[in-house]
This record gives structure tokens, sequence and C-alpha cells, in this order.
């Protein structure tokens, strides 16, 4: 990552897009979104890298990721500068562990939020889907107030496609 960084963007347009976002009362509200569902090492490498840069042009700009916490970014030994402050976990990967991210709220004041998709499959429930009985929706609340998780993402509700039912 360090050979495609852009020094002119992080020092004029960072902060001032923090600059602006705090006059308009919105930098807590606000998030800079850096990568969509990593995939590999080196997509975890690259955001740790760009938390940590982002972190030091405008500390107080929130940060996010569309992946569970992990530890290749929150404990990247090459970039410990790195903070990642709302993590958006799809629920339906194996992987995610809501203990973890229980851990990075209470220790590290860092969020996470939850995404279903079309292909979150039992034993996970799933409140999005029409093939999952309907008493899953239920369930997203108590999930949510048990592991603290802070936010649901509806990612999109419009992709049916030609039949809807399979």
């Amino acid at each position: 990552a360090a050979g495609t960084f852009n020094e002119k963007w992080f020092r004029d347009y960072i902060p001032a897009l923090r600059i602006y976002l705090n006059g308009m009362g919105l930098l807590g509200k606000a998030y800079y979104a850096i990568m969509e569902e990593p995939q590999n090492q080196a997509d975890y490498d690259a955001i740790a890298w760009y938390a940590q840069e982002l972190k030091r042009a405008a500390p107080n700009l929130k940060l996010m990721v569309a992946e569970q916490p992990r530890p290749e970014i929150f404990s990247h030994p090459s970039y410990p500068g790195a903070k990642v402050d709302l993590w958006d976990a799809h629920f339906g990967t194996s992987a995610f562990d809501p203990d973890v991210s229980l851990d990075r709220l209470k220790n590290h004041a860092e969020e996470t939020w939850i995404y279903f998709l079309h292909n979150t499959y039992l034993p996970r429930f799933n409140p999005i889907t029409i093939d999952h009985p309907g008493v899953e929706a239920k369930f997203l609340g108590w999930y949510l107030w048990k592991y603290r998780i802070r936010g649901f993402e509806y990612w999109r509700f419009n992709e049916w496609g030609a039949n809807p039912w399979t």
C-alpha cells in the first residue's frame, strides 16, 4: 500500500473533509469507508496501513470497514496506529465471532454493525429473506442487545431476480 500513497490527498483532502463535517455538525455521525469485504492478507495490510495514515491525517474522522473485527487489521505488526471505529460484519460468515466484537467495543471503543445477505443460511438466522421463518426477524433485536452490536445494515432489499423464491 505504501507505493500508492498520495501525500497531497492526505495533506489536503482528508483534513478538509474532517473540518467540513465538523462544521456541519456531522463529524460524530459520518464515517469514511476504507474497503468493502476484503478478501486476503494483502487487503488486510492495505486496510491497516490506510487506517493508520487516515488517523494521522484526521484523528477524529470515523473509519469503517465492511468486515468483522480481525486481528490481521487491529493488531497488525507493521501498522500499530491502525484503528477501525466501525466494523460492518457479514453475519452469514461462519468466522464471525460476536465475542470479538464485544471485546473491541468494551476495550477499544470500536463498534460493530452486522448485515445479512441472501446467502445467510442455517444455523445462522436471517431476518431479511422470505425463505426463512418470520420469527427470525424477532431474533435480531435480542442478538444485537446481547452482544452490544450497535447497528444493522440492511444492505439491499431489491435484489430479487426473475423469481424471488429461487
